[in-house]
């Protein structure tokens, strides 16, 4: 009897984490928004990409930060998960333009900066993925301790708390 009831709790645990890694995904595409700063050929060439491909990894996405900001809340509990992916370097909030000889800090984020942008942006904004610049101040500690005082909240009233929140860093 027991089984009965496991498995459709797996089925959507598994769909709801395949959901948000396709979101993800999908926010990796991210190197779209270069297209207007360099030269068309050159970014087409590097990325290999026809126009229409293009056309279309910029469609997928759009899609995905339409799907991010659409998504439920247990993506922020999900987005938690990669606090100590400090290894890898982050491709889903911004792609570093690759002919610019300019170097910052935001160019190489990993994993888990990056999950606190997307907490932050999944909170505080409602259309791009924007590095505040306040990000420096932000922390696991201090986010944890937010989202496990306020998770019983509706999204609505929890993006009012988190606002409320970072205006006290």
């Amino acid at each position: 009897m027991n089984k009965v009831f496991i498995i459709p709790i797996l089925f959507f645990f598994l769909s709801c984490t395949n959901s948000y890694d396709l979101i993800l995904n999908g926010l990796s595409n991210n190197y779209v928004l270069l297209f207007d700063e360099m030269d068309k050929n050159i970014y087409l060439e590097h990325y290999n990409l026809t126009e229409v491909s293009h056309k279309t990894k910029f469609k997928e996405y759009r899609n995905a930060v339409s799907n991010f900001y659409a998504a439920d809340k247990d993506i922020l509990t999900y987005l938690l998960k990669y606090e100590k992916d400090t290894v890898n370097v982050c491709d889903w909030i911004k792609t570093r333009n690759p002919l610019s000889s300019k170097l910052n800090e935001m160019d190489f984020i990993t994993n888990s900066k990056g999950a606190l942008v997307l907490f932050d942006n999944f909170l505080s904004n409602e259309s791009d993925i924007r590095i505040p610049d306040y990000i420096d101040k932000l922390s696991y500690k201090g986010i944890v301790h937010f989202y496990s005082s306020n998770k019983n909240l509706s999204k609505e009233e929890l993006k009012k708390e988190y606002r409320s929140y970072i205006k006290g860093l």
